[in-house]
């Protein structure tokens, strides 16, 4: 039989373990051979509410370790230290707003759906450091946070969270009512070989850097739970000031097995009016990424899907805005057009990223800048963007060889066209309409273009002429 030997603890201010003397987990009865079951051991350790250590070894759980007090739980290295969590619950459990640390160790899971790596818990679970913490093989999430209370303040860094069945970290809104997510980073990290998506997310002010996410079996990252929970949605779930940035991303999608089937990142939004369920979308910023996916299953970098069928005019202004990133495939593809209109900013500098059928089909009012491609002249002038309704238009960056616009059917009247920073060597505009003789366009009306053949003075009409029975060109 192992005695517990128990250290003589100073008399501190409650809560606050970064005053008492560290608590060694064999001191508490620990043995640490991945058999015997040390659960109380470490429970008793972490009751006293000082830091406590685990050295290397294999520390063998059956529920879960409650983290509430200001603490550091730490190991000797994720690849030294252990934890095999064979019970049904979270390997460790946050509850609470005090400042508490995980680090230096490893976590090994069970196989049931509800066996996560860690888990945010309770009314408020705020102020947690994870560093340098491996979760491995757990039955549920890696890193599980959202579906009750609310999430804050959490930092997530050089981390290693690997072969989970479900996602490698699921931070999202889940219950009903005012829950909030707020201020989460994950840094540093290698998310990788994930059942689901290498992370999931929603809140504000969530912030995914500078981490290397591969062949996880669904998405690297996707925004929002592509379904609403079930839980009743008696509020939106807005996701604000986030950004994914700088990250790497490499084989993902392995479910998807059709050709033109898989994104790395995947945008759920949408809003149904009247049903509650709202995926709303402010200030994503997508940039600096490297994608090094390719292959015939792949339909683009980013795919917005509206998940909802949109209704609500609230959600037809999505502001997200990608620039500087680079991969071997088409930048965007959608299937909703509504949640992607005014304050979608596609910001590419590489043409290969913005293929010139993409540019053509993108909706009203989204707006492509920085694309600084070069078109070869022929017959009928190529163009950079085909207008079909009327609206308020803006193109940066030009330097296209033929036509920068071509305008279908609009009615000239009703368009305000604005261009900047062009260098064009041929016709600025191009207007495809039915019916003989010439298009007046009035500069009165709001056309503004700069940098283009001219002048084209307020005041004055640009004519367009026929180029063929269907197209015309500013003369």
């Amino acid at each position: 039989m192992v005695m517990a030997r128990h250290r003589r603890m100073a008399h501190v201010a409650a809560g606050d373990g970064s005053l008492m003397p560290p608590a060694d987990v064999m001191d508490y009865g620990a043995i640490g051979d991945g058999v015997v079951d040390d659960t109380e051991a470490l429970r008793a350790a972490i009751a006293t509410g000082a830091n406590v250590h685990l050295p290397a070894g294999a520390y063998a759980i059956t529920a879960p370790m409650v983290l509430s007090a200001k603490q550091t739980v730490s190991g000797d290295g994720m690849s030294l230290t252990y934890i095999n969590n064979t019970g049904p619950g979270p390997a460790f459990v946050f509850e609470g707003n005090e400042h508490r640390t995980l680090r230096d160790l490893g976590i090994l899971g069970a196989a049931a759906p509800t066996s996560h790596g860690i888990e945010f818990r309770s009314a408020s679970a705020a102020y947690v450091d994870i560093q340098r913490v491996r979760v491995f093989r757990v039955g549920g999430h890696g890193i599980y946070g959202g579906h009750s209370g609310n999430v804050n303040n959490v930092s997530i860094e050089g981390c290693e969270i690997q072969g989970c069945a479900v996602d490698g970290i699921n931070m999202q809104y889940h219950a009903p009512g005012t829950n909030e997510m707020n201020a989460v980073w994950v840094s540093h990290c290698n998310i990788s070989g994930n059942g689901r998506n290498g992370i999931t997310f929603s809140g504000n002010s969530i912030h995914i850097s500078e981490n290397t996410i591969q062949a996880n079996r669904e998405a690297a990252v996707a925004l929002h739970d592509p379904t609403p929970s079930p839980l009743a949605e008696s509020a939106p779930r807005p996701t604000y000031g986030s950004t994914i940035h700088s990250n790497y991303f490499e084989s993902n999608c392995h479910s998807a097995s059709s050709p033109a089937s898989a994104s790395p990142i995947v945008l759920n939004l949408g809003t149904q009016g009247g049903s509650g369920f709202a995926r709303l979308v402010r200030g994503l910023e997508i940039a600096n990424n490297f994608f090094n996916e390719s292959g015939a299953k792949y339909r683009s970098l980013i795919h917005v899907s509206d998940v909802a069928g949109t209704t609500d005019a609230a959600a037809r202004h999505s502001a997200v805005r990608t620039r500087s990133n680079f991969g071997k495939i088409r930048l965007l593809t959608w299937d909703g057009r509504l949640p992607l209109s005014a304050g979608f900013v596609v910001d590419e500098d590489v043409a290969a990223l913005v293929p010139a059928d993409m540019r053509d089909a993108l909706p009203m009012q989204v707006r492509l800048t920085g694309n600084h491609d070069r078109y070869g002249s022929g017959t009928t002038p190529p163009h950079r963007r085909v207008i079909t309704r009327p609206g308020t238009y803006t193109f940066n960056g030009a330097t296209e060889a033929g036509c920068l616009i071509r305008m279908t059917n609009t009615g000239p009247a009703s368009v305000n066209l604005h261009t900047y920073d062009t260098m064009q060597a041929g016709h600025a505009v191009a207007f495809a309409v039915t019916g003989a003789g010439t298009v007046s366009f009035p500069v009165t009306g709001g056309a503004t273009i700069y940098g283009n053949p001219g002048p084209y003075p307020t005041g004055s009409l640009v004519t367009a002429t026929r180029l063929s029975p269907t197209e015309w060109v500013l003369s």
